[in-house]
């Protein structure tokens, strides 16, 4: 996925890249206290891309991954998890934007992911093209410039197309496998919008 962040890159010019691997939780703490807390940047975006399970981001508890997201939630803005079946339990997502009483702070304002395996070049077009009219815009903070911006990025793309399979190898449309989670502004409780999303697309019929 690099290549293709670094091209969004330099299209865009107004957002810079901070790249890093991690294999477990404990990998992925380092990573978010060392390549996060010392950047100059007021606004992130945290993009994951690894392999997923019910529960699980790369082979970790994805609700422990969660809560340590939640620790930098003053930077934090937004999280993609592009990994498969993340997003089919919303309890665990709504982690990343709660808040986190060790730190004092409140998590990330929105939250997207993939229900269902999802295949990974259909994945990364969905990706790029959220990334994309994200950092066309101020930070989002608000619940309808929320799932504005992610209708504007998710009407580029056929809902009835066959991009995930589910647990039966059974093939998932694209309306039917995503999750978006929000805490808006001045909010402490993140809710799960998915479905005001889909009828913001017209989705829903």
């Amino acid at each position: 996925m690099l290549p293709f962040l670094q091209g969004l890159e330099r299209l865009s010019n107004n957002f810079n890249i901070y790249y890093s691997t991690f294999y477990d939780n404990h990998g992925l703490k380092n990573t978010l206290e060392t390549d996060l807390t010392h950047t100059k940047e007021k606004r992130q975006i945290i993009y994951i891309g690894a392999h997923g399970d019910v529960g699980e981001i790369a082979g970790d508890e994805a609700s422990v991954a969660m809560k340590l997201i939640s620790k930098f939630g003053e930077k934090i803005e937004g999280v993609i998890l592009s990994c498969c079946y993340v997003g089919k339990n919303r309890g665990i997502l709504k982690r990343a934007c709660s808040y986190n009483r060790f730190s004092d702070t409140y998590g990330a304002n929105w939250l997207f992911g993939y229900k269902y395996a999802v295949d990974w070049i259909p994945s990364m077009m969905i990706d790029l093209a959220i990334l994309e009219h994200v950092f066309m815009q101020d930070r989002l903070i608000e619940k309808d410039k929320i799932i504005n911006s992610f209708t504007e990025a998710l009407t580029l793309f056929n809902k009835d197309f066959e991009v995930a399979t589910d647990v039966n190898e059974e093939p998932r449309k694209l309306l039917e496998s995503i999750k978006l989670i929000i805490r808006g502004k001045t909010a402490t409780t993140p809710i799960d919008v998915t479905a005001n999303l889909l009828i913001n697309l017209n989705w829903n019929k």
